[in-house]
């Protein structure tokens, strides 16, 4: 929310599905694997956000 990230912009720079989009963003209890803490990370660097992955998945 503080880098202004939606949704389906995330869900097209990562290639994720939008089930597990939603799910990071508002499933508190949802841990992901790892592969998927990795393709957020490359996807947040794509939309060219500085925004730390684990402050975007509160880890």
């Amino acid at each position: 929310k503080q880098e202004d990230i939606n949704q389906l912009g995330l869900e097209q720079a990562t290639n994720l599905s939008r089930h597990t989009i939603s799910r990071l963003c508002n499933d508190k209890q949802y841990i992901p694997k790892f592969s998927t803490v990795h393709k957020i990370n490359r996807g947040l660097k794509r939309l060219k956000k500085d925004v730390k992955v684990e402050d975007f998945l509160q880890m």
